[in-house]
């Protein structure tokens, strides 16, 4: 008997100390993970509908500001092209890591895809991060690239360029010649 109330005892007292330790690291941020939606994409259509660059651009990773010259121009055709109020988003498709890649460059890395729908428009977005990088220079956004529902989905030229690259991709008609080069 006395065998069974000190089991329960020590069972009672380890979860107690478990319910703790969880209390504990929420409050400190222990532990805390990252969500794409409410960490990156929200944020991110938030600052296109406000045609807020600045935003963007503090969005991303250090490396990337200090190497794309032309990050600030492309984040400016980015929010000239978004057009309307979210509706709703869906995820396409994606991939996420805990592991240094060959450069080792990232503790974590994601790469997802998005169907964007405005009030005026379907878009295609995809955002690459590395939410903890190994240093604060390569922690941030890597890409985005935006391109209309209707120019994904339509076997043409733009297609192509709906591509990963640092930095902002902006598959409009308008800047096919700049695609063009940049692919080059």
């Amino acid at each position: 008997m006395r065998g069974t109330i000190l089991m329960n005892t020590v069972k009672s007292f380890i979860t107690l100390c478990s319910a703790a330790l969880v209390f504990l690291s929420s409050i400190f941020g222990f532990c805390k993970s990252y969500s794409v939606e409410d960490d990156y994409l929200i944020p991110l259509l938030t600052a296109m509908e406000k045609e807020d660059t600045e935003a963007i651009y503090d969005m991303f990773a250090e490396d990337v500001t200090k190497s794309d010259k032309n990050l600030k121009r492309d984040i400016e055709r980015l929010v000239k092209m978004y057009d309307g109020k979210l509706s709703e988003y869906d995820f396409v498709d994606g991939t996420t890591s805990d592991r240094k890649n060959k450069e080792k460059r990232y503790r974590k890395s994601f790469t997802a895809s998005y169907e964007v729908t405005t009030k005026k428009e379907t878009y295609m977005i995809l955002i690459s991060a590395h939410p903890k990088g190994l240093d604060k220079a390569s922690t941030g956004m890597y890409s985005i690239a935006l391109i209309r529902k209707a120019d994904y989905d339509a076997e043409n030229e733009l297609e192509e360029y709906y591509m990963v690259r640092n930095g902002v991709t902006v598959c409009d008609r308008a800047y096919l010649p700049d695609l063009r080069k940049a692919a080059a």
